[in-house]
């Protein structure tokens, strides 16, 4: 049986103060199978080693992922702690009584989910936060504890 990650753990990365990030970093250039992909790494102020991954479909526009994974060293691989998705396909939460839906969605790890053999970060919710790549890119950046880009002091 896999470790499964309990919900404090999995808050408390999510909140950890990460470095600034340009978006313009993060734009997918690498093709891979059908997509384009950029991936950055960064460390957290406590030494969390955190990685983010970036896809976009090379032709649908609305078929993307931006992924914030932690690499857990005691797990051997990356654990997708928050998804950004585009509004490409249908999700369904089938511990919610099946509750599907075709919207822009957000994935975030749950330890529910882990429990009863799901992906870490099958959970969903629907957003109206992003209608694009670049959108969903300032979302995660906004909404994962990474320090906003310095403020230029008009003179």
């Amino acid at each position: 049986m896999s470790t499964i990650v309990d919900d404090t753990t999995i808050q408390a990365r999510l909140v950890e103060e990460k470095p600034t990030i340009d978006p313009a970093d993060l734009t997918p250039r690498k093709p891979k199978r059908g997509h384009l992909e950029a991936q950055k790494q960064v460390e957290g102020a406590d030494g969390s080693k955190f990685r983010l991954i970036l896809r976009q479909n090379c032709l649908d526009v609305q078929d993307f992922s931006v992924i914030l994974g932690w690499e857990m060293p005691s797990l051997m691989r990356l654990f997708k702690l928050r998804r950004c998705n585009g509004r490409s396909h249908e999700h369904r939460n089938p511990l919610e009584q099946g509750e599907v839906f075709f919207d822009f969605h957000v994935h975030t790890a749950t330890e529910r989910y882990q429990a009863r053999g799901y992906s870490e970060e099958h959970y969903a919710e629907p957003t109206n936060a992003y209608t694009d790549l670049h959108g969903a890119i300032r979302h995660l950046l906004e909404t994962c504890a990474f320090q906003p880009p310095a403020q230029e002091t008009l003179l």
